[in-house]
């Protein structure tokens, strides 16, 4: 517990505001911009993977483009 004591520390010389809502600790996963952190690995969330892996291969065709 140290460490979140440390860490309250600076965000509060820092002036920063945390949300109640949140603000997640304790937990061994968590979803942060677009990641799921935990376990030491960082990974995309699976939505935003899919959406990457289903994004058309041409770049140079304008009606596929247009309608992504």
């Amino acid at each position: 517990m140290a460490h979140l004591e440390i860490f309250f520390r600076k965000v509060e010389q820092n002036g920063l505001i945390l949300s109640k809502k949140k603000l997640e600790i304790c937990k061994e996963k968590i979803n942060f911009l677009g990641h799921k952190i935990g376990e030491g690995k960082i990974h995309l969330q699976e939505h935003i993977a899919k959406k990457i892996l289903e994004f058309p291969d041409a770049m140079n065709d304008k009606k596929k483009l247009q309608h992504s």
